[in-house]
């Protein structure tokens, strides 16, 4: 979820040490927007870069872990595409997979 109120559902899947593909449905104001790419975690900087190729841009954010519920949090810094802003945060928790 969103700070900007969209909501999405997110597939991520391990590619190496610290990096990963995405694919993302966000729910839009309506609307549905697909994304996709790859993404690299700095521990040292606590940042994500993400390069998405669908559509294609750059979003860097600083991720911080909540252990109490899995939940991540990552807030953006910078943005070439139009569907994240700076200040923004997301908030992820994984989802409970069926029995």
């Amino acid at each position: 979820m969103s700070s900007n109120g969209s909501t999405s559902r997110v597939r991520q899947v391990s590619t190496g040490p610290n990096q990963f593909q995405f694919m993302e449905t966000w729910y839009v104001g309506g609307k549905i927007i697909l994304t996709e790419g790859m993404g690299h975690y700095e521990p040292s900087t606590k940042t994500n870069i993400y390069s998405y190729s669908k559509p294609e841009g750059i979003v860097v954010v600083k991720t911080e872990e909540q252990n109490e519920d899995e939940t991540t949090i990552d807030t953006v810094l910078n943005s070439t595409i139009p569907l994240f802003k700076p200040g923004e945060t997301i908030r992820y928790r994984p989802r409970e997979e069926p029995g």
